[in-house]
């Protein structure tokens, strides 16, 4: 054996030995993916199932190819490459053993698939990258025209409840003149929850019906839990239904006030950070609705904004008759105004 066939013998168990290592880090990568899939509920699989068909579809369209196209076209090409290989050598040195044309046309046939498959690997990286990036950035804008429309709402109530008064003043002159009494400024002296709601449509061309009925839920499902027990809250059933931009969703705000006779009128703003809100979404309808993926809570005491928070995480909803989603709010950051 020459020097010539010494060195491309050397090249071939590296390249071999290389095949092997890359074959058991597939092995090791597959099977960490396997256990950390297992791991994830059945709505993240959906999620992950969805994301790689769509990269993996979006990779074939930039790679002009079909599924069947590509995966046909990169085995049997490799395919017919390792027998073209096999029969070169054995024309060229019909002397030599077949185990050792066998290896040459194993490896012919390995660089064929591995052609195709880094490319699409490639193509499947970016196209990932690119996926993932587009999603938050559209998530980003459903939030934005979110908070945007919860803005505009707010205006909106505003400018009712400024008309609202102007008609009072106008009708009775003498009731504006008299004072009213305004509590403490650190004192409670009337609180209200509000809830901005995003949920998507189980069918988009159905809208729930609007709810206008001026009366009050007394049937304790909403509640401040804290050390001296629960101070319940009435939930006004007067909710309007909204699509949202992408028409597919449709929001809404429901309000929830604190009892006039509750413990804890009159006590400390700063006795709220020991409390916790357990509010019942009664307007969520099962029915019509899939999953909310928005939820903006606004607590209002005399009147100020104490604490807003807000929350994107998905929340399934489930059919199922006479029951309602549970939002926990935590008040340990309410605000307490300086004297």
């Amino acid at each position: 054996m020459d020097d010539k066939e010494k060195a491309l013998d050397r090249i071939v168990r590296r390249v071999f030995k290389s095949l092997r290592y890359l074959l058991l880090f597939s092995s090791l990568v597959a099977i960490a993916g396997f256990f950390r899939y297992e791991w994830l509920s059945n709505p993240q699989r959906r999620n992950l199932w969805n994301l790689v068909v769509r990269t993996s579809d979006s990779s074939l369209s930039a790679l002009s190819k079909t599924r069947l196209g590509f995966f046909y076209e990169g085995l049997f090409g490799a395919v017919v490459t390792a027998v073209v290989v096999f029969f070169l050598l054995r024309l060229i040195s019909p002397n030599e053993e077949v185990v050792s044309h066998a290896k040459n046309t194993l490896l012919a046939l390995l660089v064929g698939l591995l052609v195709p498959s880094f490319i699409f690997s490639s193509t499947f990286a970016w196209k990932l990258i690119t996926a993932m990036y587009d999603d938050h950035h559209d998530n980003t804008g459903r939030w934005q025209a979110a908070v945007n429309e919860k803005e505009s709402l707010k205006v909106g109530l505003r400018e009712r409840d400024e008309y609202i008064k102007r008609l009072e003043v106008r009708s009775c002159p003498v009731c504006s003149k008299q004072p009213r009494a305004q509590p403490a400024p650190n004192v409670i002296g009337s609180l209200a929850i509000k809830v901005f709601t995003r949920c998507t449509l189980r069918n988009a061309a159905a809208m729930p019906s609007d709810i206008f009925l001026e009366v009050f839920d007394t049937n304790d499902a909403s509640y401040l839990k804290g050390p001296v027990g629960n101070s319940y809250l009435d939930a006004t059933q007067n909710v309007s239904y909204k699509r949202g931009d992408d028409n597919m969703s449709a929001t809404f705000v429901e309000t929830y006030t604190l009892r006039p006779t509750s413990s804890l009128m009159g006590e400390p703003i700063a006795a709220l950070r020991n409390y916790i809100g357990s509010i019942s979404l009664w307007a969520v309808n099962m029915d019509s609705f899939s999953v909310c993926d928005f939820i903006e809570t606004t607590v209002v005491v005399n009147g100020t904004e104490a604490l807003v928070t807000r929350s994107s995480k998905a929340i399934t909803i489930p059919m199922s008759r006479g029951k309602t989603l549970t939002l926990n709010l935590p008040l340990g950051g309410i605000k307490v105004p300086k004297q």
